[in-house]
């Protein structure tokens, strides 16, 4: 009977031991749901997205109607109906690249919402320098911070790649940011 105690008592503290380790001392949990690149967050619509994208880069009514037209459609097997699939913005060595997703329910009013959002730049030692200063400043220290060169901001913990792949990320890597959440809309 004792040993049984003793046994239970042992595992429960080895599970306690290996949770508690699990998780680095330093990490902070950050909601990525929260965060925009440029203005713009997982979830809007496509027309949000585009004016998101025309406030930050200040982009003129032709650069707008270039940017609609160079819109990638796809038909999408659930509306029956061609949807957004990404638009990509260039201009003075930056590309954005807003992919969308058919949002699940159908929401008529509006059918697709972004699930990636990624913003590079012409890959420069300043240019990467900058941006890795940029994104410390405006979305502070990343969650996992034992890691210098590719940094994630995120709110779970995952061992194996720092932050689970089931839930919204950002990602800092030489000369980009990824914003992320393939799983939304599934």
């Amino acid at each position: 009977m004792k040993f049984g105690k003793f046994f239970w008592a042992f595992v429960a503290s080895i599970s306690l031991i290996s949770s508690v380790q699990a998780t680095p001392p330093n990490w902070r949990s950050v909601d990525a749901d929260t965060l925009d690149i440029a203005g713009v967050k997982l979830g809007m619509d496509y027309d949000q997205v585009i004016s998101a994208m025309t406030d930050h880069f200040k982009l003129s009514p032709t650069e707008v109607k270039s940017l609609k037209a160079g819109t990638t459609l796809k038909d999408d097997p659930l509306t029956k109906t061609k949807q957004p699939g990404y638009v990509i913005f260039r201009k003075d060595g930056i590309s954005m690249e807003v992919s969308f997703r058919v949002r699940s329910p159908i929401d008529n009013a509006h059918p697709v919402g972004a699930t990636s959002i990624k913003y590079m730049i012409t890959n420069t030692p300043q240019n990467v320098s900058m941006l890795k200063e940029t994104a410390l400043a405006k979305y502070g220290p990343p969650s996992d911070d034992r890691h210098k060169t590719i940094l994630h901001w995120c709110a779970n913990f995952q061992p194996s790649v720092t932050c689970n792949s089931k839930e919204a990320s950002l990602e800092h890597g030489s000369g980009y940011l990824i914003l992320k959440d393939y799983n939304r809309y599934k």
